[in-house]
């Protein structure tokens, strides 16, 4: 059979599988979940029952998405996102953790497992959206900044 395509949870995916998959299902799941952990972006399938398998796995889930927008509006509000540490839940966090977030809040994005699209007209965009916006513009503010200070440097020297 083929998982339904509303199983966005990790253990949603293997609860299924344990009660409905195939070895070959199992198989391809756990490849691409550790694929996923190595870096890689997607993943290509010859069975059509393996599409939501492999989307899932390369997917955020909805509880990943939450974790980390919780992390970057604490950056956010601790001024820490391009430099320094922060607290949270217990354990220290720093700027490639951030980036880390952000690099799983753009996958979200570009696999539409966000609210919703900041193209819409018909609604305001999305918090996570808009917390997106505001990294992107402290990002850009700050490589601008250095760029220009580099542009500087090799202008005077």
């Amino acid at each position: 059979g083929i998982m339904p395509s509303d199983f966005l949870e990790p253990h949603d995916v293997r609860r299924w599988l344990d009660l409905h998959g195939d070895d070959e299902a199992r198989t391809v799941y756990k490849h691409a979940v550790r694929e996923c952990e190595m870096g890689l972006t997607g993943k290509q399938v010859i069975h059509p029952g393996h599409i939501h398998l492999c989307k899932v796995a390369y997917t955020p889930s909805p509880t990943d998405v939450a974790l980390k927008i919780k992390i970057l509006k604490a950056a956010i509000d601790a001024d820490a996102l391009l430099g320094g540490a922060i607290k949270f839940e217990g354990e220290m966090l720093d700027p490639p953790m951030f980036g880390k977030a952000l690099q799983t809040l753009l996958r979200a994005y570009a696999l539409r497992a966000l609210n919703n699209s900041p193209f819409e007209t018909t609604s305001a965009p999305s918090p996570n959206f808009l917390i997106i916006l505001k990294i992107y513009k402290l990002l850009f503010d700050f490589t601008e900044k250095h760029i220009n200070g580099l542009i500087l440097l090799k202008f005077l020297s």
